[in-house]
């Protein structure tokens, strides 16, 4: 079955499974550091711009359900999911606000600095990364990459990295965001 542009489905299967495997890395800078919940450790941030394909294969949220009792977060309500990718996919928003996640294993390799606070995220290295905050605008552009992976790979997702924080410090983390934020009538 060939698409508007002429491709068939197994041809653009093929090109995804190609950018699936050579993730060029993400250039990122620096960011400041967060205390560690056990005082001792202070856990570095940096941040950058994903793409959302990339994203897509390595993102993973803690969600409370009967299957994972630690879990700290919600399920994403399916109507916010809906609305937002309706309105990413009409072209009426765009993702503005940047995703904070976090890279449990922090392995030396993870982030090539360059010049001062200027380096590479090497995202080859990682096998998952958990979202504290912006469950739902992932799962809308998840929703999006996997309809239509040609339009949407490439999708800028601003983000902002703890690298190699504990899964309790990425639970207060997700905690502070939540807490204090005030929330829109």
């Amino acid at each position: 079955m060939n698409t508007k542009d002429g491709n068939t489905q197994t041809e653009i299967n093929a090109n995804t499974r190609a950018e699936h495997r050579a993730s060029p890395p993400i250039p990122v800078v620096r960011g400041g550091t967060l205390k560690s919940l056990s005082g001792n450790d202070k856990i570095p941030m940096v941040l950058g711009v994903v793409p959302a394909g990339m994203l897509r294969k390595k993102a993973h949220i803690d969600t409370r359900s009967p299957h994972n009792k630690r879990g700290y977060q919600r399920g994403a309500e399916k109507k916010r999911i809906n609305e937002l990718t309706a309105k990413l996919e009409s072209g009426a928003v765009d993702l503005s606000t940047a995703l904070l996640l976090n890279i449990r294993k922090h392995d030396k390799n993870l982030i090539q600095w360059k010049e001062g606070d200027f380096g590479f995220l090497h995202l080859d290295t990682v096998s998952r990364m958990w979202i504290m905050d912006g469950q739902h605008r992932y799962e809308a552009i998840k929703k999006l990459v996997d309809n239509d992976s040609g339009k949407w790979f490439n999708y800028p997702l601003h983000c902002v990295f703890l690298i190699g924080a504990e899964r309790n410090d990425e639970l207060e983390q997700f905690h502070q965001v939540n807490t204090y934020a005030k929330s829109v009538k």
